[in-house]
């Protein structure tokens, strides 16, 4: 992953440590996704590191006004089989929101026994009753080149879901 790769993931693991350690910050129920971008030296290379559903997307500009967008990060969800797997090596369950009996929404992280917390992604900062149960800060590292004839614009974006 390189030098900021790991030093990224290092960080992560450091920022959800500190998180918990902060009394006056109250991570039981509650925490955050994100992302990192680095452009190396040589104006080719971008790391990425993403927490969540964070996305960074990569805008590509072509001669003759034409552009084309290229999603570097995954997110990380229930959905995603890896992801999956170890919330329930953790014994947590995967499932969506029912209501009358009905699935509602997309697939959330659950105690065994318990509806909550219900987050709908498998990593995250803070979220201290999910992380029982799976869900860590451990970000995915992307490596991509930039290279070739257009000039990369960077967009690194948080989704936003009022």
């Amino acid at each position: 992953a390189g030098k900021f790769g790991d030093a990224a993931a290092h960080s992560c693991i450091d920022c959800n440590s500190a998180i918990k350690r902060i009394s006056t910050i109250n991570s039981e129920l509650s925490g955050s996704t994100g992302i990192m971008a680095y452009l190396h030296h040589d104006g080719v290379h971008l790391t990425v590191a993403n927490v969540g559903d964070s996305r960074c997307i990569l805008g590509k500009a072509f001669p003759g006004m034409n552009t084309e967008a290229v999603a570097i990060s995954v997110d990380h969800t229930p959905k995603i089989p890896e992801e999956a797997a170890r919330v329930r090596q953790h014994r947590g369950r995967i499932a969506s929101f029912t209501h009358m009996g009905q699935p509602v929404g997309p697939l959330r992280v659950w105690l065994p026994d318990r509806d909550v917390p219900g987050l709908c992604m498998t990593r995250s900062f803070g979220d201290n009753l999910a992380a029982t149960v799976g869900v860590y800060s451990k970000p995915d590292i992307h490596e991509v080149s930039c290279g070739g004839k257009q000039k990369p614009q960077h967009i690194m974006a948080q989704r936003f879901q009022p």
